[in-house]
């Protein structure tokens, strides 16, 4: 299967990405982050996972678990990032 759609995790909003036999998963709405990254035919979890119960102790201390989608661009590379509202550039 290959795709997107859009689900929840752990009660949350959440978007589901699938290429192949990899998983991920995004929770936009909190951070947007990259909450679950799965091998689903080898069953390897990549990423420290909240459990069911550990959703409150998630949004505390987020960097505990998964890890963010977006860095800034400075960490990145040097880029230039275009907004609606001006065009930031980063060397």
């Amino acid at each position: 299967m290959r795709g997107a759609k859009e689900t929840t995790f752990r009660g949350e909003r959440a978007v589901v990405l699938r290429w192949e036999n990899l998983q991920a998963t995004v929770l936009p709405e909190i951070g947007a982050n990259l909450i679950s990254f799965r091998d689903l035919i080898r069953g390897f979890t990549l990423l420290h996972e909240p459990g069911v119960n550990e959703m409150d102790d998630f949004r505390r201390t987020p960097y505990l678990y998964g890890i963010p989608v977006l860095f800034p661009l400075t960490v990145t590379m040097p880029a230039r990032s275009p907004t609606p509202a001006r065009t930031f550039n980063c060397l």
